[in-house]
């Protein structure tokens, strides 16, 4: 937080969020509505990348499509899927946020204990293959953010060799 100071302080309202200032466009997909923000820009800097909430019920109905396609990588349906909500290649999965709780240090503390953001290459076997287990960590629904600029600082998949390593500890109790 020290090292965060400066930048919080810049401004006299502390952190400076352009999300509020987005329209917010709600499409139908199966299992409810998905809540779409545009990408924000000032000439060539993005302030806002674009979004995707994917509420309980439309995560449901995507978690399900993915178990009954055939094979082990999802590949039709993750497609049908991306067509669907205007999906990029790569992307990044978020909880969803969890409701201000009021008092400023136990929403910071809440913050930091909340899961990062997980990269999603929906142009890789291996990612698709991760994806049900990945979704699976957030039945409260997600929002998929656009990848700008995409992994390894290129606008177009190109040869990667990808290494996972998975580490499960102890939940937190309390």
């Amino acid at each position: 937080p020290q090292r965060l100071a400066p930048f919080l302080c810049d401004h006299p309202e502390g952190v400076v969020d352009f999300r509020p200032l987005l329209p917010r466009t709600a499409s139908p997909a199966p299992g409810g509505e998905v809540v779409r923000t545009p990408r924000l820009r000032h000439r060539h800097v993005v302030l806002a990348r674009r979004r995707w909430h994917l509420p309980e019920g439309v995560l449901a109905a995507l978690r399900t499509d993915l178990a009954d396609d055939p094979g082990d990588v999802p590949a039709a349906a993750v497609a049908r899927w991306r067509a669907l909500l205007g999906l990029p290649e790569q992307l990044f999965l978020h909880p969803v946020p969890q409701p201000p709780a009021g008092r400023a240090a136990e929403d910071f503390l809440a913050s930091l204990r909340a899961p990062k953001p997980q990269p999603l290459d929906l142009g890789s076997a291996l990612h698709l293959r991760c994806l049900p287990g990945w979704l699976a960590r957030h039945p409260r629904g997600v929002v998929l953010e656009e990848a700008l600029p995409g992994f390894g600082g290129r606008d177009r998949p190109a040869r990667a060799v990808e290494l996972v390593a998975e580490t499960h500890r102890p939940a937190r109790t309390g």
